[in-house]
């Protein structure tokens, strides 16, 4: 489909013309204070990487060794948890299965970084496409289904 049929389809005239033109001035910051802010969410494993962890298990915020110790009557035992110090609920018994579940969390934080960036890419195409569907129904029905 060519630019004017495209044009003709849609009835875009000089109006919409400026109005695009708005439109196209007004994604410049709505696309630098976005990227802005989204980068700066959903960080927590940007920094995890799998090999440089299990060589220094001592050093690194996500799989940090933790030993609770039994102090009652009963003879002391210790266990050994791995694990990030801020989620309790994210503990592993081995070294091992912590790496594991870090690597996969990390995953799943960056396809979710990646779906974000492409909706907010995507979103002011779709908005005016369903802006130019909107206008071309209303004439539709105005004119009587014609």
């Amino acid at each position: 489909m060519n630019k004017d049929k495209f044009f003709k389809f849609f009835e875009i005239g000089k109006l919409d013309k400026g109005l695009f033109r708005i439109w196209i001035i007004l994604l410049i910051p709505y696309f630098i204070f976005g990227y802005l802010e989204i980068k700066d969410q959903n960080t927590y494993y940007k920094n995890f990487d799998y090999n440089e962890e299990s060589v220094t298990v001592s050093n690194n915020d996500y799989c940090q060794r933790i030993e609770w110790k039994n102090f009652n009557d009963e003879p002391a035992e210790s266990v050994t948890m791995y694990g990030p110090i801020v989620i309790w609920d994210a503990l592993h018994p081995t070294l091992g299965d912590c790496l594991a579940s870090t690597k996969k969390a990390k995953i799943k934080e960056d396809n979710e970084r990646r779906f974000v960036f492409l909706l907010f890419i995507l979103a002011p195409i779709i908005l005016a496409f369903i802006l130019l569907i909107i206008k071309k129904t209303i004439l539709w029905i105005y004119r009587g289904f014609k």
